[in-house]
């Protein structure tokens, strides 16, 4: 699929190169997590996980100070692509190679800080390539993990089962045929299907077969999550979101909460306003220092 239609495409990219540690950048405004005795390395080696076209390896490669990335992906197109781009950009700190997650386990290495967003939720086994991330964290690193959200996702779920009734292929003239039925039948009053529709990835034919034609999607709940995080020993820190109004609001009011008892005020919150992790979960957790 990746090499058919390489996600995401971009052209541009904001940059803002930044001369700061990992705990100065996670502990400021706007992220504000509370890293508690994080020690951030002078140099840190940091995984990107699956990183597609490389737009994600940006952020770490320009946001932590003298960090060094290494980002994998299976879709040779994509990280072709990503190479590319980094070149015109002048960006000489990302090196980028062709991995499977689940592989990564053979290499005899580790890293201060892994992140893996949007991709293990497509993995046959999510649970399993969480785990072998795991093993590669060092022991008091981070990792950034983005996961979908089932209570926010009910219009792409409602997408995705039109796809399957229908029959539409993961073809352009398939997913401008799809896109078509969809909006019609939004305009006639599906709600879910007009939620869809202002989704923005919903207008981009690699985006649309992203969104509702993988072969294979995960959904969460923040409860499952934090059995995962249980069971692989790792600490639930924070999400890293646009913390304004009454987001902020509440998560001023569980600050200082063990880390268990904030992730089921957070499924709460969200069972009641499903709409919150719209985009995915993203979320900070720790491996704790041995």
């Amino acid at each position: 699929m990746y090499e058919e239609n390489p996600y995401p495409r971009w052209i541009k990219t904001n940059i803002r190169r930044h001369n700061l540690s990992i705990s100065e950048i996670l502990t400021s405004s706007p992220i504000s997590i509370d890293l508690e005795n994080y020690q951030s390395p002078d140099s840190p080696d940091i995984l990107v996980a699956g990183c597609g076209t490389g737009q994600h390896a940006i952020q770490p490669a320009t946001r932590f100070k003298a960090a060094r990335v290494t980002a994998i992906d299976l879709s040779l197109s994509s990280l072709s692509y990503a190479k590319r781009q980094t070149a015109q950009l002048g960006i000489d700190n990302i090196s980028f190679l062709q991995a499977d997650i689940l592989e990564l386990g053979e290499i005899d290495r580790q890293f201060d800080v892994i992140e893996c967003v949007g991709v293990l939720h497509h993995l046959e086994n999510p649970y399993t390539g969480f785990r072998t991330l795991t093993g590669l964290l060092k022991s008091g690193g981070l990792m950034k993990i983005g996961l979908y959200s089932e209570a926010a996702r009910q219009d792409v779920i409602a997408g995705r089962q039109i796809v399957s009734a229908n029959e539409f292929k993961p073809t352009a003239d398939g997913i401008r045929a799809c896109r078509q039925f969809i909006i019609d039948a939004a305009r006639e009053g599906n709600n879910s299907l007009s939620q869809l529709c202002q989704r923005s990835d919903f207008h981009n034919l690699s985006a649309c077969r992203d969104l509702i034609f993988h072969i294979q999607e995960h959904r969460f709940n923040l409860l499952q999550i934090g059995n995962y995080l249980e069971k692989l020993g790792l600490k639930f820190l924070d999400f890293e979101m646009n913390f304004t109004g009454q987001l902020a609001n509440f998560r001023n009011s569980i600050k200082g909460l063990p880390a268990g008892e904030r992730l089921m005020r957070w499924h709460e919150y969200e069972m009641e306003l499903p709409d919150t992790f719209r985009g995915m979960y993203q979320f900070w957790c720790r491996k704790p220092k041995n």
